[in-house]
């Protein structure tokens, strides 16, 4: 074979391979993301990263009590049962206001109409009505005294339970979202340090909110329209955290 054109095939083949090992580079798969609480390091485009998530948790006294409560009346006709239960649920609004408790504050949950049926289930015995209310306490001193009056309406008063929760957890939440950055800058630097390699600066940044579930405390009717006193409450304390997840260049 002619000299010059041997190595025109040469150059050829060399340049089909950097085509084919550019188009493998370019490929769309799949990332599979960090789990939480691990780092990585990846290369996105062309730019190395590391990828590191950072968990922050602050513990504070909840200062909002939540009430459940509900109102109950049977009867033999529909309308007189719904207005007997109407009755006794503005008896609750009325003293849930007297109690200091904004109309912003309270909230009717539910309200049912249903027929009560003999024991063959054909025949129409009578009906019973429910209303239920939340109702938000925001002065925890006089919160067991507003409990105990809105028990003392009647029998055809229910205290279902009770939940505390956070009127504002802004700050709680700053403070979560600093230790999260923190703990997400201190993966980072472990990773780097073990990988042999300098960390660089923010890319992406992100968070995610871990909603707290408030304890939620059953409390029987009879038993808590049978108090004669306030009722004793503790709230306790409860945790708001949230990740964060940051990816970090590859200086």
């Amino acid at each position: 074979m002619h000299p010059l054109l041997s190595r025109s095939l040469l150059v050829l083949t060399v340049g089909t391979l950097g085509v084919s090992a550019a188009a493998c580079g370019s490929s769309s798969s799949p990332r599979t993301a960090a789990p939480l609480g691990a780092a990585t390091a990846a290369t996105d485009d062309t730019t190395a990263t590391i990828t590191a998530v950072g968990v922050g948790k602050i513990t504070g006294i909840p200062d909002l009590l939540t009430v459940s409560l509900g109102v109950h009346a049977e009867g033999s006709k529909a309308n007189a049962t719904l207005r007997d239960m109407s009755a006794l649920a503005q008896k609750v609004i009325d003293e849930a206001k007297r109690q200091g408790v904004a109309s912003a504050d309270l909230a009717t949950t539910n309200v049912s109409l249903n027929p009560r049926y003999d024991n063959n289930g054909r025949s129409i015995t009578g009906y019973s009505a429910d209303e239920g209310f939340s109702v938000k306490l925001r002065d925890q001193a006089k919160a067991g005294t507003a409990i105990d009056a809105l028990s003392a309406l009647g029998d055809g008063v229910q205290l279902q339970g009770v939940s505390y929760s956070f009127a504002d957890d802004s700050v709680l939440l700053a403070k979560a979202r600093e230790a999260a950055v923190r703990a997400a800058r201190s993966q980072a630097d472990q990773l780097a340090q073990a990988g042999g390699v300098r960390l660089g600066g923010v890319l992406r940044i992100s968070e995610a909110t871990q909603a707290p579930t408030p304890p939620y405390y059953a409390l029987g009717g009879a038993a808590a329209s049978a108090a004669d006193k306030a009722v004793p409450l503790a709230p306790g304390s409860q945790d708001v955290s949230l990740t964060v997840t940051v990816v970090y260049t590859i200086a």
